[in-house]
């Protein structure tokens, strides 16, 4: 996919309208064309990875989103324009940088590349001046951030505390118990046993990553690390 862009976010507009004013079939009968420098299809491309356009069998369709943008383009509210595209791009396409933004502008925009920046710098968006709706815009991009990062490590540790139950019930024959679907306050996840023959008590606490072995971290409390 094409990199962000002040010429790219521009292109976009363009192509969004484009859309709406011809009904495109497919997106064969935009990719003999160019927008500005870009090729359409590279900028439909684009579009679609940040949801402002589909495809379908019949048709190119501007999504709700898309739609949106264009009502703002054509009421002239440009900047409101931008700061829009750019939270669609930040949370859809999520750049490697985008898990920087809940510590702050400042260290989200050190990992920027200048073109990111200077679209960032043109919405207004790195100003010094603490306009509110700056620091709302920030505050809600680095909000849904922090949800959608919850959302994965909880889905992440289900994962791994079925693997664990899986695992357990086939080492010792016995179903284990699933504590941590009951409780969360409980210090471990899953109450085992030692082995087939030893019913003694075993209490896991599961730790998973969707990293490499090499490159997992996990944070321990301190709950846990008694319990131990």
């Amino acid at each position: 996919m094409i990199r962000l862009s002040m010429n790219v976010l521009t292109s976009a507009i363009t192509l969004l309208d484009r859309i709406e004013t011809y009904n495109f079939s497919s997106l064969s009968e935009l990719a003999y064309s160019r927008i500005a420098s870009i090729s359409a299809e590279d900028v439909f491309s684009f579009s679609c990875s940040c949801g402002w356009v589909s495809e379908n069998e019949s048709t190119l369709t501007l999504t709700e989103r898309g739609d949106g943008l264009l009502r703002l383009y054509a009421q002239g509210m440009l900047i409101d324009m931008k700061r829009q595209m750019l939270k669609d791009y930040v949370l859809k396409v999520s750049p490697i940088w985008a898990n920087r933004i809940p510590y702050g502008r400042r260290e989200a925009a050190i990992f920027m590349s200048k073109d990111e920046t200077a679209c960032f710098v043109d919405a207004g968006l790195l100003s010094e001046q603490f306009d509110p709706r700056i620091i709302t815009w920030w505050d809600t991009v680095a909000l849904q951030i922090r949800t959608h990062s919850q959302h994965v490590r909880t889905e992440t540790g289900r994962i791994g505390e079925r693997n664990t139950i899986k695992y357990e019930r086939n080492r010792t024959n016995c179903d284990p118990v699933w504590m941590s679907i009951d409780s969360n306050l409980a210090g471990y996840d899953v109450k085992s046993q030692v082995n087939k023959d030893c019913l003694d008590a075993l209490l896991i606490e599961v730790k998973a990553s969707t990293y490499a072995l090499g490159q997992a971290t996990f944070h321990v409390s301190s709950h846990e690390w008694k319990l131990r």
